[in-house]
């Protein structure tokens, strides 16, 4: 029964006028899933033959629809040239890279493969000018951050101590960071060394009033010059 049947599918797909019934199909699907379920569950290695089975057996359809398409040549035929002589596009000649980079060492300009990179590299043409250019310069000066500090120092102004500025954190870290960088105040001698960090900026701001000068003592000396003008003119 078994061979009636294998020789009875061979026959069916040997001829070409020869169509599978509704039965036959599914019969051919489900004895295909069935030895496809037997191959992966065949060991050491079934699941790896029996995809390999599957794609040799799609390889094969392929072939075979190929030969039924009469051989058809793989190599596509190049499309007859027309008789017709082509107009000649006019094209304008493209700079070369040697060319392009001549012309930018020239014009003292880097190209950075962008347009607006390239711009913005190339607003000016010294990078360590443009690092040290006033707009870039952000610490404020002694005067601007210190003033404040000094102006409650003084004993006139009758600032207590816990109100004063020095006492506050913020501005404590941020006046290390910039004495550090502008004023020699930074270091303090060794010999007396402070206990907290509002008693070290007290003795700053200390010597900050005798170096910068403030809007009082300014003006003091618009005063007295003008009360000398006044008795030069009398």
């Amino acid at each position: 029964m078994k061979e009636k049947r294998f020789s009875f599918i061979v026959c069916c797909y040997s001829s070409n006028s020869h169509v599978l019934s509704e039965l036959q199909s599914v019969w051919v699907k489900e004895m295909n899933s069935l030895v496809y379920q037997l191959l992966r569950e065949t060991p050491p290695d079934g699941e790896k033959f029996a995809a390999i089975a599957e794609h040799i057996l799609e390889r094969e359809e392929n072939w075979n629809s190929w030969k039924n398409e009469g051989c058809p040549s793989f190599i596509k035929e190049k499309e007859q040239e027309s008789s017709e002589v082509p107009k000649k596009v006019s094209r304008k000649r493209t700079k070369s890279l040697g060319e392009d980079v001549i012309s930018d060492w020239k014009s003292k300009k880097i190209m950075m493969g962008s347009s607006e990179l390239t711009r913005l590299w190339n607003l000016c043409p010294n990078n360590l000018e443009a690092c040290s250019a006033e707009k870039r310069v952000f610490l404020p000066t002694l005067e601007d951050y210190f003033g404040e500090a000094i102006e409650q120092a003084d004993p006139e102004g009758m600032v207590e101590d816990e109100y004063k500025v020095i006492k506050n954190s913020n501005f404590g870290w941020r006046a290390l960071r910039l004495l550090a960088r502008r004023s020699q105040h930074f270091f303090q001698p060794s010999s007396n060394p402070f206990k907290t960090l509002p008693d070290y900026l007290e003795s700053v701001v200390q010597q900050l009033a005798q170096e910068i000068p403030t809007s009082k003592s300014e003006d003091v000396i618009v005063e007295n010059g003008s009360t000398d003008s006044n008795e030069q003119l009398t």
